[in-house]
This record gives C-alpha cells, structure tokens and sequence, in this order.
C-alpha cells in the first residue's frame, strides 16, 4: 500500500473550462473520479500494465505509477479551477509538464506533500514552461 501525497493544482486561464473538458475522464463510473484522468494528458502505451515488475513509463510520464485518487474540483469564478487529489508516493510534476505545454496560454501550480516520508514542495508553469520548484 503507496503513502499517499497529497496535491492541489491550480489552473488558471481565460478559459479554464476547455481545460477540465480536456482532462475530464469518459471512462469513470463515479461523475467525481472522473475530474482528473492522467491518461487524457499523457496516454500510456497499450499493453501498460502497472504491475509488481514495474511501472517505468508511468513514473517517467506521470511521475507516479497510478492515475489521480479522489479528485475534488473546487471553481473559483471562470478563470481559476482548483483540483485538489493523492498520489501514489509522489507528485505529478512530469505530467504537469506535460499538460503545461498542451495549454500553454495558462498557468499550473501545483502543491504537494507526502507526509510518510516526509517532504513537500511546490511547482509552477507558465507560457507551456516550468519556470520554479523547489522540490
């Protein structure tokens, strides 16, 4: 069983409902799991199957080996979102590069802390680029 870090990205943009339409999963039965599909950023290669042997390009893409757990959005007026989720061990600082570069007209920050090990930190993005962490 992963310790679960605990993060909060924010997003902020003129539009930041094509955002959440991007990343928004169709595949979830519950309608809150389905806020945040890592796969909608950054689609695993058929066949990825996270299992005992490894999750290499999971943890190189995602930055952890399992999509979002219990994700919340939280709206603040129609510019800013707040997705507030765990993570296996680890934040998803790669694939929040990733999706920094697909809307490059917005800003990410994201916040994290994993309190079995023992750390926290927090990312920014802008213009499609990682511009501060101190992580």
């Amino acid at each position: 069983m992963p310790n679960w870090c605990n993060n909060s990205l924010t997003i902020t943009g003129a539009q930041v409902a094509a955002v959440l339409a991007a990343i928004r999963s169709q595949d979830a039965a519950e309608p809150d799991a389905r806020i945040l599909d890592f796969a909608r950023i950054a689609l695993p290669p058929q066949g990825d199957e996270c299992d005992p042997e490894g999750c290499d390009w999971r943890l190189e893409h995602w930055g952890t080996r399992d999509n979002a757990n219990e994700p919340e959005l939280e709206m603040e007026g129609d510019r800013t979102a707040h997705i507030r989720f765990y993570t296996a061990w680890s934040p998803p600082v790669p694939l929040c590069d990733c999706l920094a570069r697909l809307f490059s007209e917005y800003t990410f920050a994201l916040e994290y802390e994993e309190a079995g090990i023992g750390f926290a930190g927090r990312t920014f993005w802008a213009e499609g680029n990682r511009i501060y962490s101190d992580c």
